[in-house]
C-alpha cells in the first residue's frame, strides 16, 4: 500500500499533537519545540501526496491576519498617542512571535487539506485528552489526597489546585487544573476547545457535557457561571425530553449547590474582588482617548508599566491584565473601539445562536487574544463557515 492511502489516521494524530501543544499555554517555549517535529512530518506527508497544492483561502486569511498583526503594533512602535511603548517588549518579538502562531495554525489547516472532518477529529481528540487528564487528577486527589501535577516538574511552577475551604463529610475541596496553572485557565481553554468543536459541528454529545462538567468542577467562580449558562443551554436544546425534564426538576438543588460552592470559594480568597476592582480602576481611570483606542500592543496603562516590566504586577494590586476577562484585556490593548470591531467581525462570522453564545462566554474568560489557543479559534472562524446540516448529520 502507498502512503497516499495509509496516512489519514496518522496525519490526524500529527495534527492532534500540534494542536495539543498549541493549547499548552503554561509550558511557555517548550511547546514550540514539541510541536515542530509533528508539523514537519505532516508537511512532508502533505507534499508527498499533494505536491505544492495549497488551499488558497487558508493562505489568504493567514496573510491578512499577519498583516493586521503587524499594523496593530505600529502605533506602539512609533508611540503614536495614545498607544505606548512602555513594556520593554520589542516590536519584532511581538510581530514574529504572533505571526509564528498564525503560520503554524494555518499550516496545520493546510496539511489537513482543510478537511472539516479531520479538523473535527483533531479538536475532539485534544478536548478528550484534556478532560481525561482532569478527571484522573480529580479522582486521584479525592481517593488518595495525592495531586498529580504535570506542570511543576517542567516549569517549576506549582499548580494552584487548593481551594482553601472544606465541606462536612467531603473534607478538603480540591480544584484540579489539568495541564494548566490554575482552574480558571483550564476552564478558559476547555471552553475554547468546546467552541472550536461546536463551530465545526454543533452536535452536543457526551464529550461536550463532560467537558462542561469539568469546567464547573474546577470551581473557578467565573467558570461556574459561564459553564452553568452553557450547560443550561445544552440541556434546553436537548431532544431527550425525559432527561431534560428530570434535570429541570433537579436544577434548583444544583443551582443552590453551585452558588454555595462559588460563595465559599469567594470568601476563602477575600482579596480576589479587590484585585479585580483595582484593574478596572486602572483601565477606566485613563483618558477618554486611551479608553477608546487602547494602549497599544507594546504598551499598558502607565501606572502599571514598571510593575509589568519587573514582573511584580501584584505589587500594584493586580494579578494579570486578563484577570477580569478577555473583553477588558482587549480594551487595554486596542480600546473600546477595537473591542466593538472585533466582536462585530466575529459576530458576523459565527452566524448561529450557539456560536454567538460561545463567543460571548469566551469574552468573560481569562484569555488573551494573543494566546496560541485563542488564535486557533479566531483562525478557525475566519477561515471557514459554521458546519452545515449534512456534516452534522454525518458526525
Amino acid at each position: 500500500m502507498s502512503i497516499r492511502t495509509e496516512n489519514g489516521s496518522f496525519t490526524i494524530f500529527l495534527g492532534f499533537s500540534v494542536v495539543l501543544f498549541c493549547f499548552l499555554e503554561n509550558y511557555d517555549s517548550l511547546r514550540y519545540f514539541l510541536l515542530l517535529p509533528p508539523l514537519l512530518v505532516m508537511g512532508v506527508l502533505h507534499f508527498y501526496n499533494k505536491g505544492f497544492f495549497v488551499d488558497k483561502r487558508s493562505l489568504y486569511v493567514m496573510l491578512i491576519l499577519s498583516v493586521v498583526v503587524g499594523i496593530l503594533g505600529l502605533p506602539s512602535l512609533i508611540e503614536l498617542y495614545p498607544h505606548k511603548n512602555n513594556l520593554n517588549y520589542l516590536y519584532l518579538d511581538y510581530f514574529f512571535g504572533t505571526s509564528f502562531k498564525i503560520i503554524v495554525i494555518f499550516l496545520t489547516f493546510i496539511f489537513l487539506c482543510n478537511d472539516r472532518e479531520k479538523l473535527y477529529k483533531v479538536v475532539s481528540w485534544v478536548l478528550v485528552f484534556n478532560i481525561s487528564f482532569f478527571m484522573i487528577q480529580l479522582i486521584t486527589v479525592y481517593i488518595t489526597s495525592y495531586y498529580i501535577d504535570p506542570l511543576q516538574p517542567i516549569t517549576g511552577e506549582r499548580q494552584r489546585f487548593l481551594s482553601n475551604f472544606s465541606l462536612p463529610l467531603i473534607g478538603i475541596i480540591y480544584r484540579p487544573t489539568g495541564f494548566f496553572e490554575e482552574p480558571s485557565t483550564y476552564s478558559a481553554f476547555i471552553l475554547t476547545l468546546i467552541s472550536c468543536r461546536l463551530y465545526l459541528s454543533p452536535k452536543i454529545d457526551r464529550v461536550i457535557y463532560i467537558a462542561i462538567s469539568t469546567m464547573i468542577l474546577s470551581l473557578s467562580v467565573a467558570a461556574v457561571i459561564y459553564g452553568g449558562v452553557l450547560l443550561f443551554y445544552c440541556i434546553y436544546q436537548s431532544k431527550r425530553s425525559y432527561i431534560k425534564y428530570l434535570i429541570y426538576l433537579c436544577l434548583p438543588i444544583l443551582l443552590c449547590f453551585l452558588i454555595y460552592m462559588a460563595y465559599q470559594r469567594l470568601i476563602s480568597i477575600d482579596t480576589a474582588t479587590d484585585i479585580r476592582n483595582n484593574l478596572l480602576l486602572y483601565v477606566f481611570g485613563q483618558t477618554y482617548s486611551e479608553m477608546l483606542l487602547g494602549n497599544g500592543m507594546l504598551g499598558v496603562v502607565d501606572e502599571l508599566a514598571s510593575y509589568m516590566s519587573e514582573g511584580t504586577l501584584w505589587q500594584a494590586g493586580v494579578a494579570s491584565l486578563n484577570d477580569n476577562g478577555l473583553w477588558l484585556f482587549i480594551i487595554n490593548k486596542i480600546g473600546v473601539l477595537g473591542l466593538i470591531i472585533f466582536i462585530l467581525l466575529m459576530w458576523i462570522k459565527t452566524k448561529t445562536r450557539l456560536n454567538r453564545l460561545l463567543l460571548c462566554l469566551l469574552m468573560i474568560t481569562k484569555l488573551s487574544f494573543l494566546y496560541f489557543g485563542f488564535i486557533f479559534y479566531i483562525a478557525l472562524v475566519l477561515s471557514r463557515s459554521p458546519a452545515d446540516d449534512e456534516f452534522t448529520a454525518k458526525n
